[in-house]
């Protein structure tokens, strides 16, 4: 990640599954903006103390949800930055609905809404920007793309007002 944080002048994230202030520390010092929180992978009380400890570390956190209740979690917490996952991490299957159903459970004017897997095609990212999303997470898609550029420019359209 230093070597990323190096040579570009955008946020990085640290895109693991945090489970320790160890981690914290560690993306930090490697300089990344912001670490990713996955609500499904630990219990409120220690993601409540991930946040905060990260948070008063003057990173942001991507708070991971992928049904109503996770997303209840992270507005207890106070999330601002909700990235909806549309793989479900059990089943492994993907369905962009996943953001339409808890983008209407989300106040964007005061959250930043993330849309997370599945995007595939621009009608795919449109959709989400329809229901809410002002950004992307994309993972699979770029990963398996024989040409990173093409994919990125199929994929990128303006997602509204930061």
């Amino acid at each position: 990640m230093q070597a990323v944080r190096e040579i570009v002048d955008i946020p990085v994230l640290n895109k693991d599954f945090i489970i320790d202030k160890i981690q914290i520390e560690r993306a930090y010092d490697a300089g990344a903006n912001l670490i990713l929180l996955i609500a499904a992978a630990l219990p409120e009380k220690k993601l409540r103390e991930l946040y905060k400890y990260a948070s008063d570390k003057g990173l942001e956190i991507l708070f991971e949800v992928h049904n109503e209740e996770e997303l209840a979690v992270a507005q207890r917490i106070g999330a601002t930055i909700i990235g909806v996952n549309n793989r479900d991490l059990k089943s492994f299957e993907v369905d962009l609905a996943i953001t339409e159903h808890l983008a209407a459970k989300i106040d964007t004017t005061k959250t930043l809404l993330i849309s997370e897997s599945g995007m595939k095609e621009r009608a795919d990212v449109e959709r989400v920007q329809k229901a809410g999303a002002k950004g992307i997470l994309v993972g699979e898609t770029m990963m398996r793309s024989v040409n990173l550029k093409e994919t990125f420019d199929i994929l990128r359209v303006p997602l509204g007002e930061s």
